[in-house]
């Protein structure tokens, strides 16, 4: 029974250094969250619905619709409302959007109006010489590609760490 439970703890310990990736890619309405080698989630347009989500789980493979009417049963009488709580704080926010390292980030943008594409070039060639993958074009494109990545372990330490 030790032993079973000591490889519980160490798979739940593994499982928090475990990468979790988010990628976007609009030009291909690709959107994807990852955990290598275990899970999948992904945004799939759908012909009646707006898009319906992949879920990949080791070998097994199913779709979810969100947008699916679920019937919740309302309390009846009962105490009365009570004030929503904020949930997390702006400081809060902040250290868990500093845990997130952008692997890849590329943009490509065309506004439709040419005098604010060329007020908006000078700004994004400096971007661009600094390494932040930002274009403007007079194409009619937008593309955004954007690769993120995060471990759990990096934010429950955010919450934790006040």
């Amino acid at each position: 029974m030790f032993w079973i439970l000591l490889c519980c703890f160490l798979v739940f310990l593994l499982l928090l250094y475990i990468p979790v990736t988010l990628a976007i890619d609009t030009a291909y309405n690709r959107y994807e969250l990852q955990v290598p080698g275990f899970a999948k989630a992904s945004l799939e347009p759908d012909d009646e619905k707006l898009f319906k989500v992949k879920l990949n789980v080791l070998f097994f493979t199913t779709y979810f619709d969100p947008f699916k009417n679920r019937s919740l049963a309302k309390k009846k009488g009962g105490s009365p409302k009570k004030s929503p709580k904020k949930m997390v704080s702006y400081q809060q926010g902040i250290r868990l959007l500093k845990t997130f390292r952008i692997k890849k980030f590329w943009l490509d943008l065309d506004t439709g109006n040419y005098m604010v594409n060329a007020k908006m070039y000078p700004a994004f060639a400096l971007l661009d010489y600094y390494g932040v993958a930002c274009h403007i074009n007079f194409e009619g494109r937008n593309r955004l590609i954007l690769r993120m990545q995060n471990r759990p372990i990096h934010l429950i330490k955010s919450f934790i760490n006040f």
